[in-house]
């Protein structure tokens, strides 16, 4: 075989020899791409058959062998040798394996023709692949906007700098992950306002709040924005505290008006809450901030809230205040704690003897003498 140059009988060697060495050894020689075409047509050893495609340099033959070979492996071979961007082309157009077309794709250089690809081949792998390709940044906006895919938006995406165009995308692409990457490269206050109010996804808007500092922005957005996790970001970011009050009182989300007053120290707006609020919750931590004799006063004798009057009762030094709590309050509870704070033991005997309820009787007597009680409480 070393001393044989004659190609056709070496073809026949690779063909039809009996031992593998020789039929290896056959076809190493071999330059002819159409005796080796042959080889890869006709042979049964596959290992003969890698060589002989790997040994051709003909594109218009390797073109053949990859778009007919039943073989996966000598299909990829052939392909992988074409050095023809026209080939290329051909084959990334018309062959009708993605996989090939993929490959094909890998390999093009010519924008036009990926251009072309993008715009009509169905399948996404191979507009993915012909988009990495793309320098045109009004082509990949194009693509960015309008292609079916996820994956081949994202893939646009990487490449644009207009954030005008990727504001859009965030605020409007269907897919979670496309909206999130376009919206990471977004950086102007005036489209990230843009985001924090219109983007269709809240999860979008929540982090556009994030970017934005403007208190007017963040307490329109507290008043307009629909979703409470979109409120609860902007409530956390605003100062003015009248404005916190009023979220406090009237949101209808239990977080929201938690995280606002939470941003309240004014007493005067605390005991307005206290007062006000539609959360019994809110009116109660409320309360809590209050220290001014005058406004729990008010607090104790007025507010709707049991729960609330007894928490300021509890913070009252003032006699006066908590004997017209005893004398007015319809709950029980607070009339006791209200006694609790009474050292005038004429009034705490008027309560003791005619109090409507055994435990405000019972603790006006302890406050007398702990040896009255039987003779009080069970008259």
């Amino acid at each position: 075989i070393k001393k044989l140059d004659d190609q056709e009988k070496l073809g026949e060697v690779a063909i039809n020899d009996s031992d593998e060495t020789i039929r290896l050894a056959a076809v190493e020689r071999i330059r002819n791409d159409s005796i080796l075409k042959d080889i890869v047509s006709n042979s049964d050893d596959v290992d003969v058959r890698r060589v002989a495609v790997d040994r051709i340099s003909d594109d218009s033959i390797l073109k053949e062998i990859a778009l007919n070979d039943s073989d996966d492996d000598i299909s990829n071979r052939a392909l992988d040798s074409i050095t023809d961007g026209q080939v290329l082309a051909e084959i990334a157009v018309s062959d009708e394996s993605s996989r090939n077309r993929v490959k094909s794709v890998e390999r093009m250089t010519d924008e036009n023709l990926l251009e072309d690809i993008v715009k009509s081949d169905e399948n996404a792998s191979v507009r993915l692949e012909a988009v990495k390709g793309i320098n045109d940044e009004n082509l990949l906006e194009e693509i960015a906007l309008n292609d079916k895919s996820a994956s081949v938006r994202l893939e646009a995406i990487s490449a644009i700098r207009n954030e005008a165009v990727l504001s859009e995308i965030s605020k409007t692409d269907n897919n979670e992950t496309v909206r999130l990457k376009a919206f990471k490269k977004v950086s102007e206050n005036d489209l990230m306002e843009d985001i924090a109010r219109n983007a269709e996804d809240y999860l979008i808007r929540v982090k556009a709040v994030e970017c934005i500092g403007d208190e007017k922005i963040l307490i329109d957005i507290v008043k307009n924005d629909e979703d409470s996790w979109v409120r609860l970001e902007a409530i956390k970011k605003v100062s003015r505290e009248d404005f916190l009050a009023d979220v406090a009182k009237h949101d209808d989300d239990t977080l929201v008006r938690e995280q606002a007053l939470n941003g309240v120290s004014d007493e005067e707006l605390l005991a307005d809450i206290a007062k006000d609020a539609e959360d019994s919750w809110v009116r109660l931590e409320a309360v809590k901030g209050v220290l001014s004799e005058e406004l729990l006063e008010d607090i104790a004798l007025y507010a709707l809230d049991s729960w609330v009057r007894l928490e300021a009762i509890k913070k009252l030094d003032d006699e006066s205040v908590l004997i017209d709590a005893v004398k007015t309050d319809k709950d029980i509870w607070v009339r006791c704690e209200a006694v609790k704070g009474i050292t005038d033991e004429v009034i705490l005997e008027d309560i003791a003897k005619n109090d409507k309820s055994y435990f405000v009787r019972l603790e006006a007597v302890k406050k007398i003498d702990d040896e009255m009680v039987e003779c009080y409480v069970h008259r």
